[in-house]
């Protein structure tokens, strides 16, 4: 039972750094993370204003570079002093008090900060106290907290898209969960050859007794796939023909790849982590060394003072 268990997370592993190539071919060739970067720029500071930001010299020798679809983030350093310079044109340090005049004239209508984007920030200023450190930090933070919404939001979104691509991923490649461990759990040879080919996978990945994350997990699709097609050569996926399968059969490639598209979305790293507990449980997982006790400390004791001479 335990090595159709290794089979089959070995599958959905293996096939999860195909989705995760996939993915991150998608997300540079669309242009997903600059467009998320924008919109959540948008956002913050209105169009505008987030127009200004990106259009800055210091940021847009990145654009430049990063392709047609923009930069993919910004840190926030670099947001703050492009902000600043922005609403305090001219001045290298401007002071908290400064920026409050310039936000409060800037509701008046001289330069585009929509009033919601100015009340925030004059709320942020006034956390700060009156050095431009201060400002800087604080419209770094303010920066981060946005950031940080903004990333879970795209996560949210890029988890319905790795379902859609685990999906697809199990419909191409005919990786039907059921009719896998079928044929693992009646075939001896089939099962000893996966297990080998788990072991051989697992130990050929960087540090895996610490459970690092491998650096395959950001590999090129075309290497993804070669890595597929090598290691899961024992289980009966892919479409070796195309024949007129029984009704009954069909539904059960249906729910198998429902499953292993699923199984899919939870991604290559934590696939990784049960094929090396699964394996642990199998007495095959590489055995983990202790690390060596670090060097004690050289101490200096302190010179012991001489003897008063006998009187």
């Amino acid at each position: 039972m335990i090595d159709v268990c290794i089979g089959l997370t070995l599958m959905y592993l293996v096939l999860s750094i195909v989705c995760t190539a996939v993915n991150q071919t998608l997300a540079a060739v669309l242009g997903w993370r600059a467009k998320n970067l924008r919109a959540g720029l948008n956002e913050m500071l209105g169009s505008g204003l987030a127009d200004q930001v990106l259009a800055h010299p210091r940021l847009s020798h990145m654009t430049r570079l990063s392709g047609p679809h923009g930069i993919p983030w910004i840190d926030r350093e670099a947001f703050s002093e492009v902000l600043l310079a922005i609403m305090a044109p001219g001045q290298t340090a401007p002071t908290p008090d400064a920026l409050r005049q310039r936000v409060t004239t800037a509701v008046g209508g001289q330069k585009p900060i929509p009033p919601g984007l100015a009340a925030t920030l004059l709320q942020v200023l006034d956390d700060a106290d009156a050095k431009n450190e201060a400002a800087r930090r604080r419209i770094g933070d303010w920066f981060d907290a946005g950031m940080t919404r903004l990333s879970e939001t795209y996560a949210q979104k890029m988890q319905l898209v790795s379902l859609v691509i685990g999906l697809l991923v199990a419909v191409a490649m005919n990786a039907d969960s059921v009719a896998v461990a079928k044929a693992l759990w009646r075939d001896d040879v089939a099962r000893a050859q996966i297990v080998e080919a788990s072991v051989k996978f697992y130990q050929s990945q960087p540090n895996p007794v610490a459970g690092a994350a491998p650096v395959a997990f950001d590999a090129s699709l075309a290497s993804a796939l070669k890595t597929a097609d090598e290691t899961l050569r024992p289980l009966p996926i892919g479409w070796p023909e195309l024949t007129n399968s029984p009704t009954g059969q069909f539904l059960q490639r249906l729910i198998g790849w429902a499953i292993t598209g699923f199984a899919l979305m939870l991604g290559a790293p934590f696939w990784f982590r049960i094929l090396g507990d699964l394996l642990k449980l199998r007495g095959l997982a590489p055995k983990i060394e202790p690390a060596p006790a670090p060097a004690p400390a050289p101490t200096t004791e302190p010179a012991s003072a001489p003897a008063p001479a006998a009187g």
